[in-house]
Protein backbone atom coordinates (compact mmCIF):
# COMPACT_ATOMS: atom_id res chain seq x y z
CA UNK A 1 0.00 0.00 0.00
CA UNK A 2 1.40 3.58 -1.19
CA UNK A 3 2.13 5.56 2.43
CA UNK A 4 0.95 9.10 2.29
CA UNK A 5 2.99 11.87 1.18
CA UNK A 6 3.18 13.55 4.26
CA UNK A 7 4.76 9.81 5.69
CA UNK A 8 7.01 9.45 3.00
CA UNK A 9 8.72 12.89 3.55
CA UNK A 10 8.77 12.24 7.54
CA UNK A 11 12.65 10.49 7.24
CA UNK A 12 14.08 12.67 4.73
CA UNK A 13 12.76 15.40 6.37
CA UNK A 14 14.46 13.53 9.96
CA UNK A 15 17.74 13.60 8.34
CA UNK A 16 18.22 16.59 7.38
CA UNK A 17 17.49 17.68 10.95
CA UNK A 18 20.00 15.26 11.81
CA UNK A 19 22.38 17.00 9.90
CA UNK A 20 21.44 20.48 11.06
CA UNK A 21 22.19 19.18 14.75
CA UNK A 22 25.36 18.42 13.82
CA UNK A 23 26.05 21.12 11.57
CA UNK A 24 25.23 23.41 14.59
CA UNK A 25 27.65 21.85 16.92
CA UNK A 26 30.86 23.93 16.76
CA UNK A 27 34.57 21.60 16.30
CA UNK A 28 35.83 20.50 19.57
CA UNK A 29 37.77 17.45 19.41
CA UNK A 30 41.13 17.42 20.99
CA UNK A 31 42.76 15.01 18.30
CA UNK A 32 41.78 16.68 15.02
CA UNK A 33 44.15 19.56 15.46
CA UNK A 34 47.26 17.15 15.28
CA UNK A 35 45.68 15.04 11.75
CA UNK A 36 45.26 18.86 10.03
CA UNK A 37 48.74 19.39 11.53
CA UNK A 38 49.70 16.21 9.76
CA UNK A 39 47.92 17.13 6.36
CA UNK A 40 49.66 20.19 6.23
CA UNK A 41 53.27 18.97 6.78
CA UNK A 42 52.50 16.31 4.18
CA UNK A 43 50.54 19.12 1.30
CA UNK A 44 53.89 21.37 1.85
CA UNK A 45 56.52 18.72 1.84
CA UNK A 46 54.76 16.67 -0.68
CA UNK A 47 55.95 13.67 1.20
CA UNK A 48 54.63 10.99 4.02
CA UNK A 49 56.77 12.05 7.67
CA UNK A 50 58.88 9.62 8.84
CA UNK A 51 60.17 11.59 11.48
CA UNK A 52 58.05 13.50 13.67
CA UNK A 53 58.25 17.04 12.92
CA UNK A 54 55.45 18.42 14.88
CA UNK A 55 57.37 17.30 18.75
CA UNK A 56 60.34 18.39 19.20
CA UNK A 57 61.32 15.06 20.24
CA UNK A 58 61.46 14.19 17.09
CA UNK A 59 60.38 10.57 17.35
CA UNK A 60 60.12 8.32 14.12
CA UNK A 61 56.20 7.96 12.59
CA UNK A 62 55.09 4.52 12.58
CA UNK A 63 52.15 5.37 11.13
CA UNK A 64 49.98 8.08 9.55
CA UNK A 65 45.92 8.93 8.15
CA UNK A 66 46.73 9.89 4.78
CA UNK A 67 43.54 9.55 3.57
CA UNK A 68 42.01 11.53 6.48
CA UNK A 69 44.71 13.85 7.59
CA UNK A 70 45.30 15.35 3.74
CA UNK A 71 41.39 16.00 3.18
CA UNK A 72 40.75 17.42 6.61
CA UNK A 73 43.49 19.99 6.25
CA UNK A 74 42.36 20.44 2.68
CA UNK A 75 38.97 21.51 4.24
CA UNK A 76 39.84 23.52 7.30
CA UNK A 77 42.40 25.28 5.06
CA UNK A 78 39.97 26.15 2.39
CA UNK A 79 36.64 26.38 4.18
CA UNK A 80 37.63 26.77 7.64
CA UNK A 81 35.56 25.67 10.59
CA UNK A 82 32.36 26.07 8.69
CA UNK A 83 33.49 23.12 6.40
CA UNK A 84 34.41 21.14 9.06
CA UNK A 85 30.67 20.73 10.31
CA UNK A 86 28.97 20.38 7.48
CA UNK A 87 31.70 16.96 6.26
CA UNK A 88 30.74 15.83 9.58
CA UNK A 89 27.18 16.31 9.51
CA UNK A 90 27.43 14.67 5.89
CA UNK A 91 28.88 11.77 6.95
CA UNK A 92 26.58 11.48 10.01
CA UNK A 93 23.62 11.26 7.91
CA UNK A 94 25.54 9.13 4.99
CA UNK A 95 26.21 6.60 7.91
CA UNK A 96 22.51 7.02 9.06
CA UNK A 97 21.50 6.33 5.50
CA UNK A 98 23.64 3.42 4.89
CA UNK A 99 22.22 1.40 7.43
CA UNK A 100 18.68 2.03 6.86
CA UNK A 101 19.51 0.99 3.27
CA UNK A 102 21.37 -2.88 5.34
CA UNK A 103 17.69 -3.26 6.65
CA UNK A 104 14.93 -1.07 4.62
CA UNK A 105 13.50 -4.43 3.53
CA UNK A 106 12.71 -4.96 8.06
CA UNK A 107 9.45 -1.92 7.47
CA UNK A 108 9.50 0.83 9.72
CA UNK A 109 11.82 -1.29 12.34
CA UNK A 110 14.16 -0.11 10.20
CA UNK A 111 14.24 3.44 10.66
CA UNK A 112 13.41 2.86 14.18
CA UNK A 113 16.93 1.26 14.81
CA UNK A 114 18.37 4.18 12.85
CA UNK A 115 16.96 6.48 14.42
CA UNK A 116 18.08 4.25 17.82
CA UNK A 117 21.64 4.11 16.83
CA UNK A 118 22.29 8.10 15.88
CA UNK A 119 20.93 8.68 19.04
CA UNK A 120 23.50 6.69 20.87
CA UNK A 121 26.42 7.65 18.27
CA UNK A 122 25.75 11.40 18.61
CA UNK A 123 28.10 12.34 21.08
CA UNK A 124 30.79 10.61 18.97
CA UNK A 125 30.17 12.24 15.54
CA UNK A 126 32.97 14.71 15.92
CA UNK A 127 34.70 15.96 13.06
CA UNK A 128 37.96 13.57 13.48
CA UNK A 129 38.71 10.52 11.52
CA UNK A 130 37.02 7.97 14.26
CA UNK A 131 33.86 9.58 11.97
CA UNK A 132 34.57 8.38 8.85
CA UNK A 133 35.36 5.14 10.50
CA UNK A 134 31.68 4.56 11.40
CA UNK A 135 30.71 5.15 7.83
CA UNK A 136 33.01 2.51 6.80
CA UNK A 137 32.08 -0.03 9.50
CA UNK A 138 28.53 1.32 7.84
CA UNK A 139 29.24 0.25 4.68
CA UNK A 140 31.11 -3.29 6.03
CA UNK A 141 27.62 -4.09 7.09
CA UNK A 142 25.52 -3.67 4.33
CA UNK A 143 27.91 -5.33 2.00
CA UNK A 144 27.89 -8.36 3.96
CA UNK A 145 24.32 -7.76 4.37
CA UNK A 146 23.75 -7.82 0.59
CA UNK A 147 25.96 -11.12 -0.07
CA UNK A 148 23.53 -13.12 2.49
CA UNK A 149 20.29 -11.86 0.71
CA UNK A 150 18.91 -14.87 -0.88
CA UNK A 151 16.48 -13.11 -2.52
CA UNK A 152 18.97 -11.50 -4.04
CA UNK A 153 20.38 -12.50 -7.85
CA UNK A 154 23.63 -14.49 -6.89
CA UNK A 155 26.04 -11.95 -9.58
CA UNK A 156 24.58 -9.47 -7.64
CA UNK A 157 25.55 -11.22 -4.07
CA UNK A 158 28.97 -11.94 -5.55
CA UNK A 159 29.19 -7.81 -6.60
CA UNK A 160 28.89 -6.79 -2.89
CA UNK A 161 31.92 -9.15 -2.07
CA UNK A 162 34.25 -7.34 -4.68
CA UNK A 163 33.82 -3.94 -2.67
CA UNK A 164 35.26 -5.15 0.11
CA UNK A 165 38.92 -4.99 -1.08
CA UNK A 166 39.39 -1.44 -2.00
CA UNK A 167 37.02 -0.48 1.17
CA UNK A 168 39.66 -1.71 3.71
CA UNK A 169 42.51 -0.38 1.73
CA UNK A 170 40.10 3.13 1.84
CA UNK A 171 39.82 2.50 5.51
CA UNK A 172 43.20 1.66 7.10
CA UNK A 173 44.48 4.47 5.31
CA UNK A 174 41.55 6.68 7.00
CA UNK A 175 41.97 5.39 10.36
CA UNK A 176 42.94 2.26 12.32
CA UNK A 177 39.49 1.21 12.92
CA UNK A 178 40.08 -0.89 10.23
CA UNK A 179 41.07 -3.36 12.35
CA UNK A 180 37.53 -4.44 13.68
CA UNK A 181 36.80 -4.65 9.30
CA UNK A 182 39.26 -7.71 8.97
CA UNK A 183 37.77 -9.14 12.23
CA UNK A 184 34.23 -8.79 10.88
CA UNK A 185 35.24 -10.01 6.97
CA UNK A 186 37.56 -12.73 8.69
CA UNK A 187 34.95 -13.59 10.36
CA UNK A 188 32.09 -14.06 7.78
CA UNK A 189 34.57 -15.97 6.12
CA UNK A 190 34.70 -18.48 8.48
CA UNK A 191 30.68 -18.73 8.41
CA UNK A 192 30.31 -19.12 5.12
CA UNK A 193 33.34 -22.27 5.42
CA UNK A 194 31.53 -23.34 8.85
CA UNK A 195 27.80 -23.22 7.06
CA UNK A 196 29.63 -25.19 3.70
CA UNK A 197 30.90 -27.89 5.79
CA UNK A 198 27.94 -28.13 7.88
CA UNK A 199 25.92 -28.99 4.58
CA UNK A 200 22.14 -28.07 7.06
CA UNK A 201 23.23 -30.13 10.31
CA UNK A 202 23.28 -27.57 12.38
CA UNK A 203 20.08 -25.56 11.66
CA UNK A 204 19.16 -22.53 11.69
CA UNK A 205 22.85 -22.22 13.54
CA UNK A 206 24.99 -22.50 10.29
CA UNK A 207 22.49 -22.15 7.65
CA UNK A 208 22.98 -24.50 4.16
CA UNK A 209 22.02 -21.49 2.16
CA UNK A 210 24.82 -19.49 3.89
CA UNK A 211 27.34 -22.31 2.79
CA UNK A 212 27.61 -21.05 -1.05
CA UNK A 213 30.44 -18.86 -2.15
CA UNK A 214 32.56 -20.21 0.58
CA UNK A 215 35.56 -20.12 -1.54
CA UNK A 216 35.45 -16.95 -3.07
CA UNK A 217 34.60 -15.60 0.42
CA UNK A 218 37.63 -16.97 1.68
CA UNK A 219 40.06 -15.37 -1.39
CA UNK A 220 38.08 -11.75 -0.92
CA UNK A 221 38.29 -11.74 2.84
CA UNK A 222 41.93 -12.53 2.69
CA UNK A 223 42.30 -9.99 -0.74
CA UNK A 224 40.52 -7.48 1.89
CA UNK A 225 42.99 -7.79 4.92
CA UNK A 226 46.13 -7.71 2.35
CA UNK A 227 44.29 -4.72 0.78
CA UNK A 228 44.55 -2.98 4.25
CA UNK A 229 48.13 -3.73 4.84
CA UNK A 230 48.49 -1.42 1.76
CA UNK A 231 49.24 1.80 4.40
CA UNK A 232 52.26 3.67 5.37
CA UNK A 233 52.21 1.53 8.95
CA UNK A 234 51.76 -1.40 6.87
CA UNK A 235 50.86 -4.56 10.07
CA UNK A 236 51.03 -1.75 12.58
CA UNK A 237 47.64 -0.21 11.49
CA UNK A 238 45.81 -3.40 12.52
CA UNK A 239 47.51 -3.63 16.36
CA UNK A 240 47.56 0.08 16.60
CA UNK A 241 44.34 -0.40 19.28
CA UNK A 242 46.68 -3.10 21.00
CA UNK A 243 49.65 -0.38 21.33
CA UNK A 244 47.62 2.38 22.65
CA UNK A 245 46.49 -0.01 25.41
CA UNK A 246 49.02 0.67 27.59
CA UNK A 247 47.85 4.38 27.88
CA UNK A 248 44.12 4.19 28.05
CA UNK A 249 43.88 4.71 31.36
CA UNK A 250 45.44 8.47 30.41
CA UNK A 251 42.51 9.31 28.03
CA UNK A 252 39.17 9.42 29.52
CA UNK A 253 37.29 8.26 26.17
CA UNK A 254 39.06 5.00 26.58
CA UNK A 255 37.85 4.45 30.26
CA UNK A 256 35.05 1.41 30.81
CA UNK A 257 31.83 2.41 30.86
CA UNK A 258 29.64 1.40 33.94
CA UNK A 259 26.37 0.58 34.42
CA UNK A 260 25.93 4.51 35.85
CA UNK A 261 26.88 5.82 32.99
CA UNK A 262 24.73 3.80 30.59
CA UNK A 263 22.02 5.14 32.60
CA UNK A 264 22.50 8.44 33.42
CA UNK A 265 25.14 9.74 30.97
CA UNK A 266 24.36 7.65 28.09
CA UNK A 267 21.12 5.80 27.81
CA UNK A 268 20.28 5.84 24.31
CA UNK A 269 23.55 3.51 24.05
CA UNK A 270 22.17 1.63 27.18
CA UNK A 271 19.05 0.88 25.22
CA UNK A 272 20.63 -0.20 22.12
CA UNK A 273 22.36 -2.76 24.70
CA UNK A 274 18.95 -3.69 26.23
CA UNK A 275 17.11 -4.03 23.38
CA UNK A 276 19.78 -6.22 21.46
CA UNK A 277 19.91 -8.34 24.24
CA UNK A 278 15.79 -8.59 24.02
CA UNK A 279 16.45 -9.15 20.43
CA UNK A 280 18.86 -12.09 21.04
CA UNK A 281 16.54 -13.83 23.37
CA UNK A 282 13.19 -12.97 22.17
CA UNK A 283 13.20 -11.74 18.44
CA UNK A 284 12.44 -13.71 15.45
CA UNK A 285 14.76 -13.49 11.73
CA UNK A 286 14.19 -15.01 8.61
CA UNK A 287 14.41 -18.31 9.78
CA UNK A 288 13.31 -18.68 13.35
CA UNK A 289 13.93 -17.76 17.29
CA UNK A 290 17.67 -19.07 16.67
CA UNK A 291 20.19 -16.48 15.45
CA UNK A 292 22.75 -17.32 12.70
CA UNK A 293 26.46 -18.18 14.32
CA UNK A 294 27.83 -14.81 12.52
CA UNK A 295 24.82 -12.49 13.87
CA UNK A 296 25.74 -14.23 17.40
CA UNK A 297 29.36 -13.34 16.71
CA UNK A 298 28.70 -9.51 15.71
CA UNK A 299 26.45 -9.75 19.09
CA UNK A 300 28.94 -10.58 20.84
CA UNK A 301 31.73 -8.46 19.27
CA UNK A 302 29.52 -5.22 19.74
CA UNK A 303 28.76 -6.32 23.43
CA UNK A 304 32.58 -6.75 23.86
CA UNK A 305 33.36 -3.41 22.56
CA UNK A 306 31.01 -1.77 24.06
CA UNK A 307 32.04 -3.09 27.63
CA UNK A 308 36.05 -2.27 26.85
CA UNK A 309 35.70 1.52 26.17
CA UNK A 310 33.15 4.62 26.28
CA UNK A 311 34.60 5.61 22.65
CA UNK A 312 33.53 1.66 21.38
CA UNK A 313 29.67 2.26 22.57
CA UNK A 314 29.21 4.32 19.13
CA UNK A 315 31.06 1.28 17.56
CA UNK A 316 28.45 -1.30 19.13
CA UNK A 317 25.39 0.88 18.71
CA UNK A 318 25.95 0.89 14.55
CA UNK A 319 26.71 -3.22 14.36
CA UNK A 320 24.26 -3.82 16.51
CA UNK A 321 21.41 -1.47 14.77
CA UNK A 322 20.70 -4.32 11.70
CA UNK A 323 19.90 -7.01 13.84
CA UNK A 324 18.36 -5.20 16.01
CA UNK A 325 16.02 -4.36 13.11
CA UNK A 326 15.93 -7.86 11.94
CA UNK A 327 14.96 -9.64 14.90
CA UNK A 328 12.23 -7.32 15.66
CA UNK A 329 11.02 -6.16 12.49
CA UNK A 330 8.07 -9.23 12.67
CA UNK A 331 6.65 -7.29 15.90
CA UNK A 332 6.65 -3.94 13.79
CA UNK A 333 3.42 -3.98 11.62
CA UNK A 334 4.02 -1.59 8.88
CA UNK A 335 0.89 0.30 9.36
CA UNK A 336 -0.14 3.91 8.36
CA UNK A 337 0.69 4.72 12.11
CA UNK A 338 3.71 2.99 12.34
CA UNK A 339 5.69 4.09 9.06
CA UNK A 340 4.84 7.68 10.52
CA UNK A 341 6.23 7.13 13.91
CA UNK A 342 9.43 5.46 12.80
CA UNK A 343 10.05 8.34 10.37
CA UNK A 344 9.16 10.59 13.11
CA UNK A 345 11.64 8.82 15.40
CA UNK A 346 14.47 10.46 13.43
CA UNK A 347 13.13 13.72 14.81
CA UNK A 348 13.58 13.02 18.22
CA UNK A 349 17.74 12.74 17.22
CA UNK A 350 18.16 15.99 16.48
CA UNK A 351 17.18 17.16 19.84
CA UNK A 352 18.83 14.99 21.73
CA UNK A 353 22.37 15.68 19.80
CA UNK A 354 21.87 19.24 20.75
CA UNK A 355 21.16 18.86 24.76
CA UNK A 356 23.69 16.01 24.52
CA UNK A 357 26.82 18.26 23.09
CA UNK A 358 29.48 18.77 25.29
CA UNK A 359 30.12 21.76 23.10
CA UNK A 360 28.77 25.35 22.16
CA UNK A 361 26.47 25.98 19.07
CA UNK A 362 27.45 28.13 16.77
CA UNK A 363 30.23 27.87 13.52
CA UNK A 364 33.87 27.43 14.68
CA UNK A 365 36.14 25.77 17.23
CA UNK A 366 35.02 25.64 20.76
CA UNK A 367 36.36 28.29 22.49
CA UNK A 368 36.47 26.26 25.65
CA UNK A 369 38.27 23.22 24.75
CA UNK A 370 41.15 24.99 22.91
CA UNK A 371 43.96 27.36 24.13
CA UNK A 372 43.47 30.23 21.59
CA UNK A 373 43.67 33.17 23.24
CA UNK A 374 46.77 31.91 25.11
CA UNK A 375 48.17 30.73 21.27
CA UNK A 376 47.53 34.57 20.38
CA UNK A 377 49.40 35.95 23.76
CA UNK A 378 52.77 33.12 22.48
CA UNK A 379 52.64 34.79 19.36
CA UNK A 380 53.04 38.24 20.51
CA UNK A 381 55.48 37.04 23.41
CA UNK A 382 57.16 34.25 21.71
CA UNK A 383 58.76 32.50 24.61
CA UNK A 384 62.04 30.80 24.22
CA UNK A 385 62.93 27.09 24.22
CA UNK A 386 61.08 23.66 24.59
CA UNK A 387 57.35 23.63 26.11
CA UNK A 388 55.90 21.54 28.66
CA UNK A 389 52.22 21.33 27.43
CA UNK A 390 49.07 19.57 28.94
CA UNK A 391 48.71 16.95 26.34
CA UNK A 392 45.52 17.57 24.62
CA UNK A 393 46.36 20.88 23.85
CA UNK A 394 49.14 19.16 22.22
CA UNK A 395 47.67 19.28 18.85
CA UNK A 396 46.23 22.60 18.59
CA UNK A 397 49.12 23.90 19.45
CA UNK A 398 50.83 21.94 16.57
CA UNK A 399 48.24 23.30 14.26
CA UNK A 400 48.41 26.74 15.33
CA UNK A 401 52.47 27.68 16.11
CA UNK A 402 54.41 24.88 14.38
CA UNK A 403 56.58 25.62 13.28
CA UNK A 404 58.01 28.62 15.83
CA UNK A 405 56.90 26.77 18.51
CA UNK A 406 57.26 22.53 18.60
CA UNK A 407 55.14 20.71 21.13
CA UNK A 408 56.50 18.29 24.18
CA UNK A 409 53.55 15.37 23.25
CA UNK A 410 49.98 14.91 21.56
CA UNK A 411 47.16 12.58 21.49
CA UNK A 412 49.60 10.02 19.06
CA UNK A 413 50.49 7.71 21.82
CA UNK A 414 50.44 4.54 19.65
CA UNK A 415 52.33 5.68 16.27
CA UNK A 416 54.54 8.05 17.40
CA UNK A 417 54.76 8.89 21.23
CA UNK A 418 55.94 6.56 23.37
CA UNK A 419 54.40 5.21 26.33
CA UNK A 420 57.08 6.00 28.87
CA UNK A 421 57.02 9.65 27.69
CA UNK A 422 53.08 9.56 28.09
CA UNK A 423 53.28 8.00 31.59
CA UNK A 424 56.18 10.62 32.49
CA UNK A 425 54.12 13.98 31.25
CA UNK A 426 50.96 12.93 32.91
CA UNK A 427 52.93 12.21 36.38
CA UNK A 428 54.82 15.27 36.56
CA UNK A 429 51.39 16.81 36.27
CA UNK A 430 51.32 15.95 40.06
CA UNK A 431 54.92 15.15 41.06
CA UNK A 432 57.50 17.50 41.59
CA UNK A 433 60.90 15.10 41.21
CA UNK A 434 58.95 13.88 37.78
CA UNK A 435 58.59 17.13 36.60
CA UNK A 436 62.33 18.09 37.57
CA UNK A 437 63.30 14.99 35.81
CA UNK A 438 61.65 16.19 32.38
CA UNK A 439 62.66 19.75 32.97
CA UNK A 440 66.32 18.41 32.89
CA UNK A 441 65.64 15.67 30.28
CA UNK A 442 63.86 17.87 27.54
CA UNK A 443 65.81 21.53 29.08
CA UNK A 444 62.20 22.78 29.37
CA UNK A 445 61.49 26.83 30.14
CA UNK A 446 58.54 27.51 29.81
CA UNK A 447 54.73 25.68 30.38
CA UNK A 448 51.20 25.80 29.09
CA UNK A 449 48.87 24.02 31.09
CA UNK A 450 44.47 23.71 31.50
CA UNK A 451 43.37 25.75 33.88
CA UNK A 452 39.65 25.21 33.91
CA UNK A 453 38.02 26.05 37.09
CA UNK A 454 37.72 22.81 39.43
CA UNK A 455 40.40 20.71 37.43
CA UNK A 456 43.69 19.69 39.43
CA UNK A 457 46.39 20.13 36.01
CA UNK A 458 49.18 21.97 35.90
CA UNK A 459 49.64 21.55 40.05
CA UNK A 460 53.28 20.84 39.96
CA UNK A 461 53.67 24.22 38.24
CA UNK A 462 50.99 26.43 40.59
CA UNK A 463 53.55 24.80 43.76
CA UNK A 464 56.36 25.22 42.09
CA UNK A 465 59.46 28.18 43.17
CA UNK A 466 61.51 27.40 40.08
CA UNK A 467 58.35 28.89 37.61
CA UNK A 468 56.28 31.80 37.51
CA UNK A 469 52.66 31.93 35.88
CA UNK A 470 52.99 34.44 33.27
CA UNK A 471 49.57 33.96 31.38
CA UNK A 472 46.06 33.13 32.72
CA UNK A 473 42.35 32.91 31.34
CA UNK A 474 39.78 30.44 32.00
CA UNK A 475 41.23 27.41 29.45
CA UNK A 476 45.07 28.21 29.99
CA UNK A 477 47.76 29.16 31.80
CA UNK A 478 51.09 29.44 30.98
CA UNK A 479 54.30 29.18 33.52
CA UNK A 480 58.06 30.51 32.52
CA UNK A 481 61.17 29.85 34.36
CA UNK A 482 62.23 32.54 36.74
CA UNK A 483 65.55 32.15 35.11
CA UNK A 484 66.97 31.46 31.71
CA UNK A 485 65.89 32.43 28.32
CA UNK A 486 62.56 33.96 29.53
CA UNK A 487 63.39 35.66 32.71
CA UNK A 488 61.74 38.82 31.79
CA UNK A 489 58.73 37.43 30.78
CA UNK A 490 58.49 35.84 34.36
CA UNK A 491 59.72 39.50 36.09
CA UNK A 492 56.58 40.95 34.16
CA UNK A 493 54.28 37.62 35.58
CA UNK A 494 52.18 37.10 38.51
CA UNK A 495 52.93 38.02 41.76
CA UNK A 496 50.94 35.79 44.10
CA UNK A 497 48.56 34.52 41.86
CA UNK A 498 48.48 30.68 40.55
CA UNK A 499 45.85 29.09 38.64
CA UNK A 500 44.97 26.88 40.90
CA UNK A 501 44.80 29.08 43.61
CA UNK A 502 41.31 29.13 45.54
CA UNK A 503 39.66 32.72 45.08
CA UNK A 504 38.94 32.85 48.93
CA UNK A 505 43.25 33.13 49.29
CA UNK A 506 42.99 36.41 47.61
CA UNK A 507 39.72 37.92 48.78
CA UNK A 508 41.29 36.87 52.20
CA UNK A 509 44.50 39.22 51.98
CA UNK A 510 42.60 41.82 50.49
CA UNK A 511 40.37 42.07 53.16
CA UNK A 512 43.08 41.75 55.77
CA UNK A 513 45.59 44.40 54.08
CA UNK A 514 48.25 41.28 53.36
CA UNK A 515 50.36 41.93 49.73
CA UNK A 516 48.33 44.57 48.70
CA UNK A 517 50.20 45.79 45.60
CA UNK A 518 50.91 42.57 44.42
CA UNK A 519 46.94 41.47 44.43
CA UNK A 520 46.39 44.63 42.60
CA UNK A 521 48.90 43.91 39.80
CA UNK A 522 48.04 40.41 39.41
CA UNK A 523 43.76 41.63 39.45
CA UNK A 524 44.87 44.10 36.51
CA UNK A 525 46.84 41.45 34.90
CA UNK A 526 43.73 38.56 34.69
CA UNK A 527 41.01 41.80 33.52
CA UNK A 528 43.95 42.46 31.16
CA UNK A 529 44.28 38.92 29.39
CA UNK A 530 41.41 37.25 30.56
CA UNK A 531 38.34 40.00 29.92
CA UNK A 532 35.66 37.05 29.51
CA UNK A 533 36.49 35.45 32.82
CA UNK A 534 34.73 36.11 35.57
CA UNK A 535 37.67 34.59 37.81
CA UNK A 536 40.01 36.98 36.32
CA UNK A 537 37.17 39.97 36.96
CA UNK A 538 37.02 38.49 40.16
CA UNK A 539 40.59 38.64 41.32
CA UNK A 540 40.82 42.27 39.58
CA UNK A 541 37.99 43.09 42.39
CA UNK A 542 40.26 41.61 45.26
CA UNK A 543 42.89 43.66 43.76
CA UNK A 544 41.02 47.02 43.96
CA UNK A 545 39.73 46.08 47.10
CA UNK A 546 43.51 45.46 48.37
CA UNK A 547 44.45 49.22 47.36
CA UNK A 548 41.23 50.67 48.09
CA UNK A 549 40.25 51.78 44.73
CA UNK A 550 36.83 51.74 44.55
CA UNK A 551 36.32 53.10 40.23
CA UNK A 552 38.27 49.94 39.55
CA UNK A 553 36.17 47.83 42.08
CA UNK A 554 32.60 48.97 41.10
CA UNK A 555 33.86 48.24 37.59
CA UNK A 556 34.97 45.13 38.01
CA UNK A 557 31.92 44.56 39.47
CA UNK A 558 30.09 45.39 36.59
CA UNK A 559 32.19 42.94 34.44
CA UNK A 560 31.49 40.23 36.72
CA UNK A 561 27.38 41.06 36.73
CA UNK A 562 27.69 40.77 33.02
CA UNK A 563 29.69 37.99 32.20
CA UNK A 564 28.02 35.71 35.28
CA UNK A 565 24.21 37.02 35.40
CA UNK A 566 23.80 33.69 37.50
CA UNK A 567 26.30 34.45 39.51
CA UNK A 568 25.17 37.01 42.32
CA UNK A 569 26.73 35.55 45.46
CA UNK A 570 30.14 36.34 43.96
CA UNK A 571 28.75 39.86 43.66
CA UNK A 572 27.40 40.07 47.04
CA UNK A 573 30.85 38.54 48.68
CA UNK A 574 32.71 41.16 47.67
CA UNK A 575 30.94 44.04 48.11
CA UNK A 576 30.51 42.75 51.57
CA UNK A 577 34.30 42.46 52.29
CA UNK A 578 34.43 46.31 50.42
CA UNK A 579 32.44 47.49 53.24
CA UNK A 580 33.86 44.88 56.08
CA UNK A 581 36.99 46.53 55.34
CA UNK A 582 35.94 50.14 54.54
CA UNK A 583 33.93 50.23 57.90
CA UNK A 584 34.70 52.59 60.39
CA UNK A 585 36.86 50.90 62.83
Amino acid sequence: MKQPLAVRLLPPLGLAAIFGAVLVRKVGDFDLPWHIANGRLIVQTHAIPRIDDLAYTHRPVEHIDLLSEVPFYAIHHWFGALGLQLFTATLSVATAIVLWTTVKKEGPAAWLAVALAMAATSPWLLARPATIGFLFLALLMMLLSRHRDVAEEPTRRRRALYWLPPLLFLWANTHPSVFLGAVLVLGYAGYRGACHLARGRAGALLPEEDGTDAPITAALAAASVAASLVNPGFTKVLLGPLRAEADFHLVTEWAKPTLGFLTTVEPATGLVLVLALLAFLFGKGAKGKVPNAFDIGVVLVAFALSRTAIRLLAVGAIMLAPFIARRFAGFVRPTALMQACAGASLFIVAPVMLVKSDVGLGIGFEESHYPEAAVLWIKANTPAGHMYNFMPFGGYLAMRLHPEQRVLIDGRQAFVHGHELAEKVDRANVDPATLSELVAEYQIEWAITRSREGEPFGMTFARSREFTMVYFDDVAAIYAKKDGPNAELARSGYQAFRHLMPLEMPLRDALEGRRSEAWSHDGALAALQAPKSPRAHFLDACGAMAVGDRARFDKALVQIATLAPSAPAMISVLQSSWNERNAPR
